[in-house]
């Protein structure tokens, strides 16, 4: 519980946390810190991926 704590009082997630789900957390806070330009471009390169994951 600290932990989550700490993310939301840092917004950042130290690297010694244990909890499995603190990964997901890093990577949704990093897209969350990107600017509106960079969150758009991010998500069309993640749609790209997925397409091509199915196709492959």
């Amino acid at each position: 519980m600290n932990g989550y704590l700490y993310v939301v009082k840092h917004s950042e997630v130290k690297k010694d946390f244990k909890s499995p789900y603190m990964k997901k957390v890093a990577k949704r806070l990093d897209i969350l810190k990107m600017t509106p330009k960079e969150q758009i471009i991010y998500r069309a390169y993640m749609r790209i991926k997925s397409i091509k994951s199915v196709i492959i």
